[in-house]
């Protein structure tokens, strides 16, 4: 998932990426992670109303 949030960045958007590439793994991670957990408990929502 990383390599695909790096893939759109602009080349001046990289050279930052690269001076800052541990702090921003992390803070990228932190997003994925909280976006995927929403998107599933979204989904479990979805699933618990289509069952009433």
């Amino acid at each position: 998932l990383k390599g695909m949030v790096i893939g759109v960045f602009t080349a001046e958007e990289y050279g930052l990426y690269i001076q800052n590439s541990s702090a921003l793994n992390k803070r990228m991670m932190s997003i994925v992670k909280e976006r995927l957990i929403d998107n599933i408990q979204e989904i479990s929502d979805i699933k618990t109303l289509a069952a009433v």
